[in-house]
């Protein structure tokens, strides 16, 4: 699952799965979307969600019994060629909602 109808395009392309655009907002509010038992659920930028509470505990359900939530930001160095002192702003324009872009 994704929020970009892109990726999941380009990972159907690839084959070898089953794949389907799904935004944070969407999986909290009908987790049967995602199904369940999952040994571990990777999500990234998903604690920069305004609900990230509700999505944190939906993503808890579906999982196994002792089963892995890993949360993932990255850190801005990981896209620069070299370090330069400032700010980088962030649009969000993949995310559904009304987000305002930030530095």
């Amino acid at each position: 699952m994704d929020g970009s109808p892109t990726l999941i395009a380009a990972a159907q392309s690839a084959g070898g799965g089953k794949f389907q655009v799904c935004t944070y907002f969407e999986l909290a509010n009908n987790p049967s979307r995602a199904g369940n038992g999952f040994d571990v659920i990777s999500a990234n930028f998903s604690i920069l969600h305004q609900e990230a509470a509700a999505l944190l505990k939906t993503l808890r359900r579906l999982l196994v019994p002792r089963g892995r939530i890993v949360l993932q930001s990255l850190h801005p160095w990981s896209v620069a060629n070299a370090y330069c002192d400032g700010w980088r702003e962030e649009s969000f324009h993949d995310l559904e909602g009304s987000w305002l872009p930030m530095p």
